[in-house]
């Protein structure tokens, strides 16, 4: 592999949890079909491989450019303007969030987002696996290029990450904080009810965790019904459709959203309905989606507590000292494996 694949061409612009707040992410957020958009837009500017990556707690775009990085160079617009192109922001609101790493500095980026040292929940295994879905996104677009290499390679490192230090012993899933905080509300979760919203991945691990923690009660609502009754059979709940929501946040104690929704699927109107229905017992909504389902006046009302993906991400960051130890490690090893790089 030519080592001017990383050191002349590589360039990486995003922003993450660290760099933008959830209202900016959410308008960020991009569906299957504008990550396609974004990609084959950029299939000429970054001649030589283009990948595309959208998470709730971050937005990638990792390329090689056809010729070296200059001031001369149009990758940079190029990108800022294919996210504009798809997003509510405005260039000077996006370019307040965004970073751009090149060169050496954006290969070690990447090896540390696989790592996940880079999560905002450091430890967590989740982006390894997204940051493959991603490159097979590019690959069925024949966008992923040259990239391949580069991020095969920083899946080899990850993979020696989680083997060789205990980075992901005592991570903390957000699913997990989202039973614990459903105990502090309500003491005894026998006789209480959850909805499911959606079948997202977290929003079904949290839902399991409920189930796991005694929850008397699961109704699983999603768009499609056949989806809603093979999760509700697995889960051992009953299936609903999204039409009867109002209602259901009249029945339900605890909610778990976690759908792709572009607009809040709860208003504060429809909250408000219920809680009068309800005679006012607490309602306990936890929202994991990315743009939230959730609409923000709603956790104004009393009685009703919402959690957002970054207020369940703080929590479970709490113990974050433990694995700092086993986190500086993972640093020393991914510089060994830069150095290596450069030197084959």
């Amino acid at each position: 592999m030519p080592r001017d694949l990383a050191t002349d061409s590589l360039i990486v612009v995003g922003l993450n949890h660290k760099t933008a707040p959830l209202h900016v992410r959410e308008k960020l957020a991009l569906d299957l079909e504008s990550k396609r958009s974004i990609t084959q837009g950029l299939k000429s500017t970054l001649g030589r491989g283009a990948v595309v990556v959208s998470t709730c707690n971050r937005v990638e775009i990792y390329g090689l450019s056809v010729g070296p990085l200059s001031t001369e160079n149009p990758v940079l617009p190029s990108i800022l303007n294919s996210l504009i192109g798809v997003c509510e922001l405005s260039n000077e609101e996006l370019s307040e969030h965004l970073y751009v790493h090149e060169k050496e500095a954006a290969l070690h980026h990447l090896f540390r987002v696989a790592s996940s040292l880079d999560s905002l929940v450091v430890g967590e295994p989740q982006i390894l696996g997204q940051l493959k879905e991603a490159l097979e996104e590019s690959k069925a677009l024949g966008a992923e290029g040259e990239l391949t290499a580069l991020m095969e390679r920083a899946f080899l490192v990850a993979r020696r990450v989680r083997s060789q230090t205990g980075i992901a012993r005592h991570v903390v899933s957000i699913s997990s904080v989202a039973v614990r905080l459903a105990r502090h509300i309500f003491e005894d979760l026998g006789d209480r009810t959850a909805l499911l919203i959606g079948a997202g991945e977290m929003g079904e691990l949290a839902a399991r965790h409920l189930c796991q923690g005694g929850v008397g009660k699961l109704l699983v609502a999603n768009r499609s019904i056949d989806r809603a009754v093979r999760l509700a059979e697995d889960l051992g709940g009953t299936p609903r459709t999204l039409e009867g929501l109002s209602e259901l946040l009249v029945t339900a104690d605890i909610v778990i959203s976690s759908t792709g929704s572009r607009e809040p699927l709860i208003t504060g109107s429809m909250a408000q309905m219920a809680l009068k229905k309800r005679k006012y017992r607490p309602l306990f909504i936890i929202d994991i989606a990315v743009p939230r389902d959730v609409h923000p006046e709603v956790n104004r009302l009393e009685n009703i507590y919402v959690y957002d993906v970054d207020d369940l991400s703080q929590i479970a960051d709490e113990n974050k000292a433990q694995r700092a130890e086993e986190a500086n490690a993972a640093e020393k090893l991914i510089e060994e494996e830069l150095t290596k790089f450069y030197q084959e």
